[in-house]
């Protein structure tokens, strides 16, 4: 079985997605879509892929696309998913999926409707090194904090600071730096310790309105869980999970890199260690697996389902307490 895959988008997350299909077997770059034909030809061409269109219906009914990968703006996530899996497509929607849980549910509701496939691409959470930061939560005795950090300055900061507003720090499309970078923080937490019992959020904003940087505190029976994210500055420390025997170290969140133990007298082992780089490949297997297999109630493939549908919610719940309100949200 070869799946091909349309794609929607030609920004750089699109040629990094590629890249993953390229070294992924059984699955192939069939048709892209962008909106002006001079664009989707030409990224057709670069990327191999066997057809291009310009208009999103041509998209819908070609017969090279068995699954969309959907890599617009935020805010135009929702109505392409759902147009996508009512024409019979199964979806991979880059992160964050929608702008908030509502739009979710819908999605959800369409996938089920029309049996095919959805996933939210945030790719640490089929990376082997989740596995291998499982395996060492179980090791440190009772976990008391864990630290998850995404500070990452933005080169498209520099253009803003030249008065030049790009769609990255454009809150009327559903981005900003929670929805950007904060969500891996998010996920990360909702993956591995579930729903907090309780959330306070603060968030930093720019003249125009945008988040620019943000911390999160979840607050869970006996621990606390700190996000720390940012497209303003840049950060240098790593992301921990404090126990009453130990601690996990690891690189980052959105590729947790090198993951080691370190025992309370100070003892040192790495559990996981891989190269520096994109980690896409992990989501495509996982994705290209599920379509092969064909189940829809795999259990694998409806805790992901769960999992983005609870980052979501804590990513609603964080916005509301920070005043981040999208246009999409008033829709529906």
């Amino acid at each position: 079985m070869t799946i091909r895959i349309g794609t929607i988008g030609s920004g750089s997350i699109v040629e990094h997605f590629l890249d993953a299909v390229e070294n992924c077997d059984g699955v192939e770059y069939g048709v892209t879509y962008s909106r002006t034909r001079e664009r989707a030809e030409a990224f057709a061409r670069k990327r191999g892929a066997a057809a291009s269109c310009w208009k999103l219906d041509d998209l819908l009914s070609s017969d090279q696309a068995d699954c969309i990968y959907i890599a617009s703006p935020n805010c135009f996530h929702f109505q392409q998913a759902k147009q996508a899996m009512e024409a019979g497509k199964h979806v991979i929607v880059e992160k964050p999926a929608v702008s908030n849980l509502k739009e979710w549910k819908i999605l959800e509701e369409t996938a089920q409707m029309h049996q095919v496939f959805l996933m939210e691409a945030v790719r640490h959470v089929y990376d082997p090194a989740m596995d291998a930061i499982r395996r060492g939560m179980k090791r440190i005795g009772t976990i008391r904090r864990a630290s998850m950090r995404f500070c990452q300055y933005s080169s498209r900061y520099d253009k803003f600071r030249q008065g030049i507003v790009e769609n990255a720090f454009k809150p009327e499309l559903s981005n900003g730096a929670l929805m950007d970078i904060g969500v891996y923080c998010v996920r990360m937490m909702a993956e591995l310790f579930g729903a907090p019992v309780k959330l306070l959020s603060h968030g930093i904003f720019l003249e125009n309105g945008v988040d620019g940087a943000g911390t999160i505190l979840g607050i869970y029976p006996g621990m606390d869980v700190e996000l720390s994210y940012s497209k303003i500055t840049n950060g240098m420390i790593g992301c921990e999970i404090q126990g009453e025997d130990g601690v996990i170290l690891f690189s980052g969140v959105a590729r947790p890199g090198k993951v080691e133990l370190v025992s309370r007298g100070g003892e040192r082992e790495v559990l996981y260690d891989e190269d520096d780089g994109w980690n896409l490949e992990y989501e495509v297997q996982k994705f290209a697996g599920w379509m092969e297999k064909g189940d829809l109630q795999d259990p694998g493939y409806l805790r992901a389902l769960k999992m983005s549908g609870l980052e979501m919610g804590i990513m609603d719940s964080a916005r509301k307490q920070m005043g981040i309100v999208f246009p999409a949200d008033g829709k529906q």
